[in-house]
C-alpha cells in the first residue's frame, strides 16, 4: 500500500502527491496475529531497513529486571527498529507480544532506495521516531515513585493522553490491558497491582468496563484521600478541573 494513504504527514502538498510520486511510497505489510512474535524477522535485511511502523495494534515489548519484569507498549505511529536492541546487553533478550492483531509497514531496504532523496519523508520519519522516543521517556517516568497506586495513574494518563477517548465520565482507555501487563508496564509484581488497582476503584478514580479502563474524572469513593499527591500532574495531563 502507499505509504502516503496511512501517513498523511507525509504530504507536503496541499493538492497531493503526484501519481509516480505515491507509487514510489508503496511498502509492503506485514499482519501479525495476537501473541509472541519476533519483530527482525519481519524483513529479510534489517541492517538495510529504515524500521517497522505500527499501522494498527498493540504490542509489549518487555525484558526481565531483577524480581519482576518491565516493559512498553508499541502502537499505532510507534516507528521502531527491534534489531537494534541487541546492542544494549540489558536489552538483547528483550521479548514481544502482540496484545492485538497487528498491521506493520515494513520500511525496509527496498522502500529505503525508492524514497532517497525524498526530504519531506525523511523528515517526517525523524519525526515518528522522536515522537516515539519521547512517549518512552514519558512513560519512564512513572516509575519515580515508589507508591503502586500513584505508578499506575500515571501511566494510566500517559495512556489516556496518547490513546484515551474522552467522555462525560472521564477518559476512556480501550486497550487490553490486564493487570500482569499493567505489572510489567510500571515495574512491579501482579498480586500488588491488583491490591493497587482494588483501591483506586473504591477511591473512584479507576474503573475497568468492557471496553477497557475508565480513568474517573471525580475521586468519589472512600477508600484512599480525594487526591493522590500525583493528581495535578494526572489531572492536567488528561484535562480534568484541579479542585
Amino acid at each position: 500500500m502507499s505509504f502516503v494513504e496511512f501517513d498523511p504527514d507525509l504530504n507536503p502538498h496541499a493538492g497531493g502527491w503526484s501519481p509516480q510520486a505515491c507509487r514510489r511510497l508503496v511498502a509492503r505489510v506485514a499482519h501479525v496475529l495476537q501473541g509472541p512474535f519476533a519483530p527482525e524477522q519481519l524483513v529479510d535485511a534489517p541492517t538495510k531497513s529504515l524500521g517497522l511502523m505500527v499501522l494498527d495494534g498493540l504490542a509489549l515489548v518487555q525484558v526481565a529486571a531483577g524480581r519482576a519484569p518491565i516493559g512498553w507498549l508499541i502502537g499505532a505511529e510507534d516507528l521502531v527498529r527491534p534489531w537494534e536492541m541487541t546492542e544494549n546487553s540489558l536489552l538483547k533478550d528483550a521479548s514481544w507480544v502482540a496484545l492485538s492483531p497487528l498491521r506493520i509497514a515494513l520500511l525496509d531496504g527496498e522502500f529505503a532506495r525508492r524514497a532517497s532523496g525524498m526530504d519531506s519523508v525523511t523528515e517526517a520519519l525523524l519525526t515518528k521516531v522522536a515522537q516515539t522516543s519521547h512517549w518512552l521517556f514519558a512513560k519512564s517516568l512513572v516509575t519515580g515513585t515508589s507508591v503502586i497506586e500513584e505508578r499506575l495513574l500515571l501511566l494510566f494518563a500517559a495512556l489516556g493522553e496518547r490513546w484515551g477517548k474522552a467522555t462525560s465520565a472521564g477518559v476512556l482507555v480501550a486497550m487490553p490491558l490486564t493487570h500482569q501487563v499493567l505489572a510489567t508496564l510500571i515495574g512491579a509484581r501482579r498480586p500488588s497491582v491488583s491490591t493497587a488497582l482494588s483501591e483506586l476503584s473504591a477511591a473512584g478514580l479507576l474503573r475497568r468496563t468492557a471496553e477497557g479502563w475508565l480513568l474517573c474524572r471525580n475521586c468519589t469513593g472512600g477508600g484512599r484521600p480525594r487526591q493522590p499527591r500525583c493528581w495535578p500532574k494526572y489531572a492536567e495531563t488528561l484535562g480534568f478541573a484541579l479542585n
